[in-house]
This record gives C-alpha cells, structure tokens and sequence, in this order.
C-alpha cells in the first residue's frame, strides 16, 4: 500500500514538475517577445511578411507545442532562420532542429559512431572501396606523428613529405581547430602564417593528418585556400538508399577551410550542379541572404558546380557500406580527379536545407523519419 502511494506521489511530482518548466518556458517567451524586433531579426527583407501580433502568436505557439527543451532565444532565432515571418509561410510546414534530432538519433543507432572519429572512418571507407580522405598519422606530444612504418619527429617528416598536409581534430565540429600547413623556402607555414618548429608542434599536438584535398579547377577560383565541400545527404528508405538533398558551401574571406557555421555561405544545388537558392550565411556578424559571393560580383545563380552527379553516386555508394545508419550528411570534395569522401555526419539531417532554400520539409520529414519510428 505503502509503495502504490509513494509511486502515485512519484507521477504527480512528475506532472507538476512538467507544468512548471512549460510554463516558465511560456513565460520566458512572452517576456523574450516584449523588445523583439522583427525588421533586425528577419531573413528576407524584401518580402512581405506576416505582422507583429501574428509572429509573435506563432512563436508562443510554437513552445506550446512541442515538449523539448526549447529557450526563448533559440527559438526565435529558428523561426527567422527558416523564414516562417514570410506571409507566404508555414510556421507548420517547418521541421525544426531538435524536433529532428531526437528521431535521427534513435533512428542511425549505434553505429553511427563509427564516423564520430575521421580518421577511423576514412580507413574504413578506404578499406569498402569508397575514394575517401585517409588519414596519414597523428600527432602527439613530443611532435611524433604515428605512421604505419611506427614513428617519427613530426619536422622533420614534413619536410621529408614535401607536400602541403591539412590537420584537424579527430572528433572536431564546424571545422575548429583546422590547419593547413606547408613548408616553402626553409620555413613552415599554418593557414598561410609563418611558425616556428616549436609553435608548429604545440599548435597541432593530438590532430590528425590528411594529405591536402586540391578542389577541381572551376571551383579554385571561389576559394583559392580551401576545399568548398558539398554536403549531400542520403538516406536509407527501407533498404534503398535515396538522395535527399545537396549544397555547398562557399567561403567568403579566402579562408583555409569552409563551414558553414564558421566562415562560409551555404548555396542549395541540384543533382545537375547549378545553384537553385540564394546563399544564406549563418555565421555572425555575416547572417543573411546573399545573391552574390560577398566582395565579387560573382551571383550565385550563374554558378554551375562540377561532378556533383559523381559526387551523388559517390555519397549513396559509402552509405551502402553502413545500411544500419539511417540519415548521413556527406562532406565531399570535388577534384580534377572526381569526387573524395571528406567525411560522414550522422548528427546531420536535410532540415539545413530549410534554412537554405526557405521550404518547409514538413512532409518528407513525417514520410521518412516519422513514419520509421517503432511503435
């Protein structure tokens, strides 16, 4: 008797507690709404848009809603990201990020560890017959990098190698941490800045190294520096690996690598390569909707990207190699040679391409994730 009341207190403690957060998320909202400014926070200045009273009833809305742990500044920040204050939108065609995530997680499974560590997955891409990026060795304290004839002084294997390397963490996000380096004229060079020996090991102690990817000639001349990847994503549709969605992502600040969340412009293309959206940049200080490369006069409109159906073909081959994965985000490099796997992201889903192309996914979100989930 004891534990059915304790267990019933239990539920109701439970409840109660549930309550609270929602309505203090409620409240935190209606507060947050009080000096939001719609002319600074919007996306697409030149379109008409829904009115105050009406942006601000669907936000409220929105944290009615759902039950994940949505702040107030998170998701206002969304609804202008994907657009929904535009009268031609549907705050309710819209899949936001979290609302993806818990499905994605549970669907990809276990597995999707294996891509978690670059340099585990390049090998075993590599080993499946998948041209990927492979790492050539690690390097650790004392300036060693691991290769698999055993040791070395990093130094003094690079100047052996001869050639430019990129180095970044195993485990890195949005492109942290990255370096190319060179070595010209007796001296070392990280991201285009001459170091020292000393500095060079410090700098890149626990990365790894990867021969420097050359992008393909016509992309060259966005991005000197960097490889502008394409992110494709494709997904296992009961055992048929499908295509999903694409874009690339164009640095605009001759950087040394390109990410969206860090110094690039995100530009939807279709399985033909050419540029079907305007750019949209997330970055801050940078966030907004572009028609051209930021400095050129290159519009976005008149890019054709290269090899990009080799590119889909490439994408869909590595994920048949891990089935058991349901949604992967591949990075993919376009060179003279063809497409090479950079790495796979099961932490990714096609609700970026929202952000991108302003439409709502609503419906092939509901078809491919929700409809997959055990009942």
């Amino acid at each position: 008797m004891l534990g059915r009341i304790v267990r019933k207190i239990s539920r109701i403690a439970r409840k109660l507690e549930y309550y609270y957060a929602r309505y203090s998320l409620y409240s935190e909202m209606r507060e947050a709404l009080k000096g939001i400014d719609v002319e600074k926070l919007t996306m697409y200045p030149g379109e008409q848009r829904k009115n105050k009273e009406k942006i601000k009833e669907e936000l409220l809305q929105l944290v009615r809603n759902h039950r994940e742990s949505w702040n107030s500044e998170w998701t206002i920040s969304q609804y202008f990201l994907c657009g929904c204050d535009r009268l031609s939108a549907n705050v309710d065609d819209f899949v936001f990020q979290k609302e993806l995530g818990t499905l994605r997680d549970r669907l990809n499974g276990d597995l999707a560890a294996l891509y978690k560590y670059k340099s585990i997955a390049g090998v075993y891409l590599k080993a499946m017959g998948i041209n990927a990026s492979c790492s050539l060795g690690r390097v650790c304290g004392g300036g060693l990098i691991l290769l698999n004839d055993g040791a070395c002084k990093l130094t003094d294997w690079l100047r052996e190698y001869g050639s430019p390397v990129f180095c970044k963490p195993d485990d890195g996000i949005q492109g942290q941490s990255c370096f190319r380096v060179e070595y010209r004229e007796g001296s070392f060079y990280l991201n285009g800045e001459r170091c020292s020996d000393e500095e060079l090991e410090n700098k890149l102690c626990n990365l790894i190294v990867e021969p420097l990817i050359i992008q393909h000639a016509d992309l060259r001349q966005f991005s000197p520096n960097c490889v502008n990847p394409l992110r494709i994503c494709t997904i296992n549709a009961n055992g048929d690996i499908k295509y999903v969605s694409s874009y690339i992502c164009i640095d605009y600040a001759n950087a040394y690598w390109s990410n969206g969340a860090s110094c690039g412009i995100m530009v939807g293309i279709n399985e033909e390569g050419r540029c079907i959206t305007d750019g949209f940049c997330e970055v801050p200080g940078m966030e907004g909707r572009y028609k051209v490369i930021p400095g050129t006069n290159i519009r976005f409109q008149d890019i054709v990207i290269p090899g990009v159906k080799e590119a889909i073909e490439l994408a869909k081959a590595a994920h048949r190699t891990t089935p058991q994965i349901f949604a992967i985000g591949w990075d993919v490099a376009v060179t003279d040679d063809g497409p090479v796997i950079i790495e796979g992201n099961p932490d990714y889903g096609p609700i970026t391409y929202e952000l991108i192309s302003g439409i709502g996914l609503r419906p092939f979100f509901d078809r491919e994730f929700k409809s997959r989930m055990p009942v």
